[in-house]
């Protein structure tokens, strides 16, 4: 709701709060300011939002529905992907390869066996070498060939899990709980979208359960069937255009009415 405003609002939030921490700079504060400078340039409000519905309803008439365009360019999805993870891998990359500690494979081991670093305990698994040099070069693999791979769809899907994976992995063992979840959730951006249109295929009821009679050619009855119609988000209702005379009329499994006055309908 007014996504712009507050878009600007939320920008400037980020810039006092997460830029004047200088006595604890979390590293996560810096992704929390990208992408709060990002939302001025993301449709975020193309599809679910109320800004969608207002806009749906207000350019709705008797002459026909208005229907809000919802594609967007892939590079929505991708550039905040390339943004914070690329870049912040690209980065880290740089400090590992200057590391001794991650040069040796130890780079996991290390951290993970500071007590005051850590809030569980992974003996189990830091005691296990092979493993731990293994996967602290897979780190170091996986954040260099991140940036230039994920871009190629055939590749997201394999990284997203390994990414998603290793900052499961953070947030279970070290006490940086918000770096590890906003990873995760800019991560979503690489599920394929065929997921999403059969989740929501899946959520919508295969059979209307009322109907909505209404005619189309008055621009108030049409303007209410805009609304429901954004609000009807699991296809609960059937929108049948008619000539009766009355406005709107509602027909359920138990009960139906009518109105048809437009008068007091528009009260």
């Amino acid at each position: 709701f007014f996504t712009m405003p507050m878009a600007v609002v939320n920008y400037l939030f980020s810039l006092v709060i997460f830029g004047s921490a200088h006595d604890f700079e979390y590293h996560i504060f810096y992704g929390y300011i990208l992408l709060s400078f990002l939302l001025f340039f993301m449709p975020i409000s193309r599809h679910y939002s109320l800004d969608s519905l207002i806009k749906r309803v207000k350019y709705s008439s008797g002459k026909g529905a208005y229907e809000p365009g919802q594609k967007v360019l892939a590079l929505n999805y991708l550039f905040p992907v390339f943004s914070l993870i690329g870049l912040f891998y690209f980065d880290s990359v740089l400090f590992k390869l200057d590391s001794r500690m991650w040069l040796d494979g130890l780079g996991m081991w290390k951290p993970s066996n500071i007590p005051m670093a850590t809030w569980s305990d992974t003996s189990w698994l830091m005691n296990n070498e092979n493993l731990v040099i293994f996967l602290g070069y897979t780190v170091i693999i996986f954040e260099v060939v991140f940036v230039f791979t994920f871009w190629r769809k055939k590749f997201r899907l394999i990284l997203m899990l390994i990414g998603f994976g290793f900052h499961l992995g953070i947030l279970l063992e070290f006490p940086i709980p918000w770096f590890a979840l906003a990873f995760c959730v800019v991560y979503l951006l690489m599920v394929p979208v065929s997921f999403w249109v059969y989740l929501s295929r899946k959520l919508k009821l295969k059979k209307a359960k009322a109907e909505i009679i209404f005619d189309a050619n008055n621009h108030v009855s049409a303007k209410m069937v805009a609304l429901l119609k954004g609000l009807d988000l699991f296809g609960r209702l059937r929108m049948t255009s008619s000539k009766d005379g009355n406005l709107f009329t509602y027909k359920s499994f138990s009960k139906e009415g009518s109105i048809s006055g437009a008068k007091g309908f528009e009260k």
